[in-house]
């Protein structure tokens, strides 16, 4: 029996790690996607009326990144990936910003939130360069969804 293989890409942020609610905190902001005239539009720093480097001045650090909280849905999105895909199959693939310390913070998230995932991620930000035939990703950010296809 040939049974096809596929490689299923997992964002990190958002699906798993509730970066919104972690931003929110650190500026001590109400979500603004809470606000029904807010929705459709994913950019906080514009909402706020901030700039970008404002917005993310609270993140450029280790702590930021290793401290976030799970989403609340995360730990049954991944019991339905897994009911679907072997777990040798599935890996995280997250987009740093461009902060070093970031890389090191999602890497802590990620082992001490899936520590069997250790050493299955990938960080980068051109996430369809993953993209094939057998390839699935799963992200809340629609542009990223768009290129992998």
């Amino acid at each position: 029996m040939n049974q096809t293989k596929h490689k299923v890409f997992l964002d990190v942020d958002g699906l798993f790690a509730a970066f919104v609610e972690g931003i929110c905190k650190a500026h001590n902001r109400p979500n603004p996607y809470e606000i029904e005239s807010n929705c459709g539009n994913y950019d906080i720093d514009k909402i706020w009326g901030i700039t970008t480097a404002e917005l993310w001045e609270p993140a450029n650090n280790h702590e930021f990144w290793r401290d976030l909280e799970p989403t609340e849905d995360a730990a049954e999105i991944m019991e339905i990936i897994l009911s679907h895909f072997p777990e040798e199959q599935v890996c995280f693939l997250t987009s740093p910003i461009t902060h070093s310390s970031c890389l090191s913070g999602k890497y802590e998230w990620i082992c001490s939130h899936y520590p069997k995932f250790s050493r299955r991620f990938l960080i980068g930000s051109v996430k369809h360069f993953c993209a094939g035939s057998n390839s699935l990703l799963i992200d809340d950010f629609d542009k990223n969804i768009r290129k992998f296809a």
